[in-house]
């Protein structure tokens, strides 16, 4: 008998490009997120570093600012053309 992920392949490949409005999510999720959450990170190490405690809603305004940023980049990208 087959493992499970094997069985789950072909239906992977059936779907001929169609994107599922879930997988669409999880990467507008992963691309927007993950940037954000680096760049407010590497913000606040850089300002504990140079002595300057940069404020939580500052770090939160431009976490946000970055993933909105991406998500319609993303969006614009990856929406077909008709």
């Amino acid at each position: 008998m087959a493992p499970r992920a094997v069985e789950f392949i072909p239906e992977l490949i059936a779907d001929k490009g169609e994107v599922r409005s879930s997988h669409r999510l999880i990467g507008m999720l992963i691309v927007s997120l993950v940037p954000a959450v680096f760049w407010s990170g590497l913000i606040a190490i850089v300002g504990y570093a140079l002595g300057y405690s940069v404020s939580p809603y500052l770090l939160a305004t431009i976490g946000a600012s970055i993933a909105v940023f991406l998500a319609i980049v993303m969006k614009a990208l990856t929406t077909p053309i008709s």
